[in-house]
Parts: C-alpha cells; sequence; structure tokens
C-alpha cells in the first residue's frame, strides 16, 4: 500500500499515531480536570467553614444568612447550605471543566488533521522523490541501452562489412558463376563467370532481378525459392551452362539474401 498509495498511507498513519498519542493522554488529563473540580470544591467549603461556624456557634443568624449570601454569589456555585450543626456542602458546577474538556478534545481533533494533512504533504514528497529517481534510473538506463546497440550497430556493421569483403574474393575466385541478391532481389554482386553467362552490364548493381531477366521462368523460380529458405531450389534452364540452382538464407527470421549458382 505505501508503494502504490503513498500519500494516503502517510496521511492516515500520523493521523492515527498523533489520535492514539492524544487518546493515550486523555485520561490523565480527563483525570487531573476532575480533581480541579473537586479541590476548587474543596477550597471554597474551607474558606467559608470557617466563618459559618463561628456565626452558627455565636447564635448570629445575619452573619450565617451573609456568608451564605457571599457564597451563592461567587461564578460557578449552584447551591450552598449548611448540613447539620455547621457542616457546610457547596454544590460547584461542572460547566468551567466541562468547557476544558471540550477544548480539549476540539484541540486533539485539530492536531490530528493538521498531522494528517502534514503526513499527507510528507508521503506526496516521498512519492514525488521516488518518481524523479524512477525517472533518472530509466533514463540511465535508456542511455545505456542506446550506447549498447549503437556498439552492437557498429560490430554488425564491422562484422558484415568483413563478410562482404571475403565474400566478394569468394565470388572473384570461385569457378563457378555466382550473383548475390539482396532481400528484395536486387543485384548485389556477381562475378565473372555469371557476368559472361548471363550477359550482365558491369552497372547492374542495384537493379531489380526480373528487371534484367524478364521471364515467368525467373519470377517462379525466385518466388519457389523465397517461400522455401535454406534450400537448394532449381533455377530455369539455360544453354549456355549445365545448371542453376537458387538459395535464399534468412536472418533473424527474415529473408536476407538470395544466391543464384551457375554450374
Amino acid at each position: 500500500m505505501l508503494g502504490r498509495y503513498p500519500i494516503t498511507t502517510f496521511a492516515l498513519f500520523s493521523a492515527l499515531m498523533s489520535t492514539s498519542l492524544l487518546m493515550g493522554m486523555w485520561g490523565p488529563l480527563s483525570t487531573i480536570l476532575h480533581e480541579g473540580h473537586v479541590a476548587e470544591t474543596q477550597r471554597l467549603q474551607d474558606a467559608f467553614e470557617q466563618p459559618l461556624a463561628e456565626a452558627i456557634a455565636t447564635g448570629d443568624d445575619l452573619a450565617k444568612i451573609d456568608q451564605l449570601h457571599r457564597l451563592q454569589k461567587l461564578p460557578g456555585v449552584i447551591s450552598a447550605k449548611v448540613d447539620g450543626v455547621s457542616r457546610l456542602k457547596v454544590h460547584l458546577s461542572q460547566s468551567r471543566w466541562q468547557r476544558l474538556r471540550y477544548i480539549c478534545i476540539e484541540r486533539i481533533w485539530t492536531l490530528a488533521v493538521l498531522m494528517g494533512i502534514v503526513g499527507g504533504w510528507a508521503g506526496w514528497s516521498y512519492h514525488r522523490a521516488k518518481h524523479r529517481h524512477l525517472q533518472r534510473l530509466n533514463s540511465l538506463l535508456e542511455r545505456r541501452h542506446r550506447h549498447h546497440q549503437f556498439l552492437l550497430k557498429e560490430l554488425r556493421q564491422k562484422t558484415e562489412a568483413r563478410y562482404a569483403d571475403w565474400g566478394r574474393q569468394a565470388m572473384r575466385w570461385s569457378p563457378e558463376g555466382l550473383v548475390l541478391l539482396d532481400h528484395q532481389q536486387r543485384i548485389v554482386g556477381f562475378n565473372r563467370k555469371s557476368g559472361e553467362l548471363l550477359h550482365l552490364p558491369i552497372d547492374v548493381v542495384g537493379t531489380h532481378w526480373l528487371d534484367i531477366q524478364r521471364s515467368p521462368e525467373w519470377a517462379s523460380a525466385l518466388r519457389l525459392s523465397v517461400d522455401h529458405p535454406e534450400e537448394q531450389v532449381c533455377g530455369p534452364h539455360i544453354d549456355s551452362c549445365l545448371d542453376i540452382s537458387l538459395m535464399t538464407t534468412l536472418k533473424e527470421g527474415a529473408v536476407d539474401s538470395t544466391w543464384i549458382v551457375l554450374h
């Protein structure tokens, strides 16, 4: 999931981590707020219990009423009364601590959302850096591939040129007549004997063979040789030579050349 959706993964991870951390702190924080409420109630009781006890002990009802009235006017005090002889009971409102609790919850959610945004930005940065790295790597591999292909092409050209020289020498010294056609049946080269037997001009190289030998027999023989590569095919009969054979060679699964041999 990190590789396919890094932004979503980082955002969710950051939000869940921050929420888990703050939820772990929520228990102690709630306890602190509750103890603050109890402590405030106890403080008010400690502050007013002694004057009320003295007023009750002296039988001064006006002082007792005045102390209770002062206590009830304080913010957050819902009720205050004397229980029994001199036991003061104060009912303090929890709205203040509840408001603090709601503020804390709001801060928790705000922090979780912010952490999610920060995590999403981190995931986007990671995705962008990864994309750039892959682009640089792909560019490097493409350059190396092009360089490798260039070296292979150069080596192939040198090898083909070398074999072409050897082929021309072999054709020149061969006792039989030889004609070499390319994959489109154009004349690439021929030796002296084949030129004499077939009456080929010197500037015929590059011309299609059927433009020189315009006969259905030659067309049929060429077609048969191309359809049956790597096999010797009999050519048309010519009075000036004993026999003619054709052979088509393949290179990487495609027609490469055709040899015409005059025996």
